[in-house]
């Protein structure tokens, strides 16, 4: 079992955005029954800022529960970890897991402090609005995501995996993800250290609210879609070399070339030829490959497409030495 202080000064270095600190010292009313998330600590002055938070603390009378969605450091995105602890509380302390803070509280703050290091707790106080089987069912197509200061977009390809059409994550655009419930509140979890805890707070056919835990903001995911067809890609482009070639090339044999079918694409590099399965986002913006879409190359992103001309970012594939490569139709 972890101990506490452990997790602790683990927690330190836990969250994505701060909250301004509350100077209140206001006695401990009450047992602080709820959950809480940790907004940020403060020592001597000085706000720490965490890198991320997965954990949130659950009081319920003398019972401390400390819950996990999923663990990023081991690869796990799908799962719910549930600690135990008792709780005895004695004037202005609180004692767990042989651990002494001590302890005050606002309506929506908890301050636990330990020596010189004081954590503040922000109440997370949500109510999802559908069960888990249909907050996963509506996550399906591409949405654009709009928040303070953030808009990025990304499609759901199935209830296991999506992929990132924006301007970010651009090198390794497919993540797994789930729906982890706890409560009645339900996160969207996402196999990428650097992508917050979110919780879906609303979920219907026309938007899916998320609420950035960290920030407490909300990220609205509106439904979209391109007018881009796969069938504007069907057909055979060639590209236009970008660095020498090497000695001895027959110039007048295409080097790089593909060529769209319905269903499939041939991708041949000099000699080497590959024969995949193909798709086109909903949002017109990426050419991803189920049969490989975890592994490098497994998707393609559109710069630019018209009726003759093609340029894609090849996301580092084998087949190719450039990133981004234009294509011409024959």
């Amino acid at each position: 079992m972890i101990r506490i202080k452990y997790l602790l000064s683990l927690l330190l270095w836990l969250a994505i955005a701060s909250l301004p600190a509350n100077k209140a010292k206001a006695q401990l009313q009450e047992t602080p029954n709820g959950i809480w998330r940790l907004a940020y600590t403060q020592e001597e002055g000085k706000i720490n800022i965490p890198v991320k938070d997965y954990t949130l603390w659950d009081f319920e009378g003398d019972t401390l529960n400390l819950v996990t969605v999923g663990d990023p450091d081991m690869g796990t995105f799908d799962s719910l970890t549930i600690q135990r602890f008792g709780v005895r509380y004695e004037h202005n302390e609180m004692q767990f897991d042989d651990q002494v803070f001590s302890v005050s509280s606002t309506e929506d703050s908890l301050v636990l402090q330990n020596q010189s290091i004081s954590f503040i707790f922000k109440r997370l106080d949500l109510k999802a609005s559908t069960p888990s089987k249909t907050a996963s069912a509506c996550l399906k197509g591409s949405y654009l995501i709009r928040g303070k200061n953030y808009q990025d977009s990304l499609e759901f390809l199935n209830d296991s995996l999506l992929i990132h059409t924006g301007e970010f994550h651009s090198n390794n655009p497919v993540k797994k993800w789930a729906v982890v419930t706890y409560k009645g509140i339900h996160f969207l979890s996402i196999q990428n250290i650097f992508f917050p805890l979110t919780a879906i707070t609303s979920c219907s056919e026309q938007q899916v609210v998320l609420n950035h835990l960290a920030k407490n903001v909300d990220w609205i995911l509106s439904p979209t879609k391109s007018t881009r067809q796969k069938s504007e890609l069907i057909g055979s482009w060639t590209a236009t070399p970008t660095y020498p070639l090497p000695p001895g090339t027959d110039t007048a044999k295409p080097f790089h070339q593909i060529a769209f079918e319905q269903d499939s694409v041939r991708i041949q590099r000099f000699k080497k030829v590959q024969k995949l399965k193909w798709n086109l986002t909903e949002d017109g913006k990426r050419i991803y490959f189920m049969d490989k879409i975890l592994k490098k190359g497994g998707s393609w992103k559109i710069i630019e497409c018209t009726d003759q001309h093609l340029t894609l970012d090849l996301n580092n594939s084998w087949l190719f030495d450039d990133n981004i490569l234009k294509f011409k139709r024959n």
